[in-house]
């Protein structure tokens, strides 16, 4: 269930920010490591079925329309290392200089349908793990642009293509993504 709260941040701020809990009550169970979800389009709803899946292993929180320097006090106000999954070409960009400007806060990047425009300015370079997944059917983001975007990025960056799976991988594939996810977090 996705329930609207506010983020106090340590400037004396807030954020509104979405956040997935669980119907059960969660005592005695292990933390679950934080994951923040952002995108283009600046619908939350589009994160539901994963972060809905994703429970088990995830803390899963939403955040619209951010910049890169709020999405790193938000890191902190939520206790880091944060895992961030960005959707769309704008939000990835956002996730990856949030990644340079607090190193080690944000130890994984996932550019879910990422793609480089030639006239816009390179990504920074990856200061962290970073992953390009998208649906190996998908019309948004095409090979070869996850191609390109992944050589831009640099050494660190790796390229996942879920078969079977169109646009944005984390609704099209939920389960799929969440394992890709896991794989590269927990994985050496």
């Amino acid at each position: 269930m996705r329930v609207q709260i506010e983020l106090p941040l340590a400037d004396g701020s807030i954020l509104d920010i979405a956040k997935w809990t669980s119907d059960e009550t969660d005592a005695g169970s292990a933390p679950r490591a934080p994951l923040l979800l952002i995108s283009d389009s600046g619908q939350v709803h589009e994160w539901d079925g994963f972060a809905e899946l994703a429970l088990g292993r995830w803390d899963p929180h939403a955040l619209c329309d951010i910049t890169a320097y709020q999405l790193v006090r938000a890191t902190w106000a939520l206790g880091e290392p944060v895992a961030v999954c960005a959707n769309g070409q704008a939000a990835g960009n956002i996730a990856l200089r949030a990644q340079s400007m607090a190193v080690g806060a944000i130890p994984l990047v996932v550019l879910v349908d990422y793609t480089v425009d030639e006239q816009a300015t390179q990504p920074s370079q990856a200061s962290g793990r970073v992953a390009i997944i998208r649906g190996r059917q998908s019309e948004r983001a095409r090979h070869a642009d996850a191609v390109r975007a992944r050589q831009q990025i640099g050494d660190g960056c790796e390229l996942i293509e879920i078969e079977d799976c169109g646009d944005n991988a984390a609704m099209s594939c939920p389960a799929e993504f969440e394992a890709a996810i896991s794989w590269l977090l927990f994985s050496d």
